[in-house]
């Protein structure tokens, strides 16, 4: 097999993106599971949201990860957690979206890096190896 065949496995790539992407963000939905949303709560009421919206971390922490992780319905779950980091991006740093850290870094860059990770498996799908059986548009 040629190194050229090796490297070009688009399959493979959306694999480790779907693990990358869903992995870590559920990292932050066991997080809410373990400390619950209460934090999360005044932060939207603050920006005009309803309280009752911190409950949707849930779903876009933790439901939505499991399904990308496993390649089913990835591209509705792919979408909710990009929806999730718009609100993110929006509550944390609504103001001043382009502000910069101490370090020169953009304050949203986890949450931006989030959010286009999962634009692209919404117009990329889960790839082959994924439990997306018949499901067409949905994988």
């Amino acid at each position: 097999m040629k190194f050229n065949t090796i490297l070009q496995q688009p399959n493979l790539g959306l694999l480790f993106l779907r693990i990358s992407i869903g992995g870590l963000m559920l990292t932050h939905g066991v997080n809410k599971i373990t400390k619950g949303v209460n934090g999360m709560k005044g932060m939207l009421s603050a920006k005009g949201f309803p309280e009752i919206m911190a409950y949707g971390a849930y779903l876009g922490e933790v439901v939505a990860p499991l399904l990308i992780i496993a390649g089913f319905f990835t591209r509705p779950a792919a979408a909710i957690v990009a929806f999730t980091m718009v609100i993110a991006i929006y509550v944390s740093n609504g103001d001043n979206v382009l502000a910069f850290d101490e370090r020169g870094s953009l304050k949203i860059e986890l949450a931006l890096m989030y959010l286009l990770g999962s634009l692209t498996l919404v117009f990329s799908g889960s790839g082959r190896f994924g439990v997306r059986k018949g499901l067409g548009p949905w994988d």
